[in-house]
């Protein structure tokens, strides 16, 4: 009987400017995850549908520094999950859940945590915290950059500060086109608002039964790649084929 690695789901959350993105950049890029990006499902959703009533309503949160309502992204983020479960896909998050009730959901609708240890056991779902200061936010919210082409983040770091291309597909370097770190006060809102409505998930993630793995965010981006590939090795054990 042959044996093949199990699929992973692999959530990053942490402070704005921690890191999610990047850190998920690299295990798409190098392990073959696939990024899910909730910023990108809510994005297209704000272009595609902008006469959509519910849509419209979400936009002004987001514009205002407030989150996407968790039922709304929730329903948005589950047939995308579905999806790439059912192609076999290991997915690798940034930022979502952002809830608790995204993470645990409610009698109605299943959260993201229980439908991710559903669809790839609970032994192959990994949580990595990121933790910044305020200050280190930002610091890396006013110099933040992102490529013309695929948004991909170019993090104010030595190896990347110079760069006026993207290092993944070559295209130009902009800053973030949503405006969401326009200032510091923009930033410090949405500090604010990470430690009020997305921090509270470790305790979630705690009763629920799952170890949430510390990291420095302010670490260098290599060293955080290399501590999380080595959890994700350690951890995930070969399955029987049927």
């Amino acid at each position: 009987m042959e044996e093949r690695m199990p699929k992973q789901a692999v959530i990053f959350f942490g402070p704005p400017g921690s890191g999610k993105g990047t850190q998920a950049l690299w295990l798409e890029q190098e392990a073959g995850f696939f990024h899910l990006e909730s910023t990108a499902i809510i994005r297209a959703q704000f272009r595609d549908h902008p006469d959509d009533p519910v849509v419209a309503k979400q936009k002004k949160n987001v514009d205002a520094g407030e989150l996407v309502d968790p039922p709304v992204i929730l329903e948005w983020m589950r047939g995308s999950i579905e999806k790439l479960a059912a192609e076999g896909k290991s997915i690798v998050f940034s930022g979502s859940p952002r809830t608790v009730y995204e993470a645990r959901g409610d009698a109605d609708h299943e959260g993201e945590i229980p439908l991710l240890s559903r669809l790839y056991g609970p032994e192959n779902v990994h949580i990595f915290y990121l933790d910044i200061t305020v200050q280190e936010a930002i610091r890396r919210g006013l110099a933040r950059r992102v490529c013309t082409l695929n948004d991909h983040p170019i993090p104010d770091t030595p190896e990347f500060r110079n760069l006026t291309v993207c290092p993944w597909d070559g295209s130009p370097l902009r800053k973030r086109p949503d405006n969401l770190d326009k200032d510091e006060a923009s930033i410090r809102n949405r500090f604010a608002v990470f430690e009020r409505r997305t921090k509270p998930m470790l305790d979630y993630f705690g009763t629920a039964g799952y170890q949430v793995i510390h990291l420095n965010g302010a670490d260098e981006i290599t060293s955080i790649h290399a501590k999380a590939v080595e959890v994700l090795e350690r951890r995930r054990m070969p399955v029987p084929e049927e």
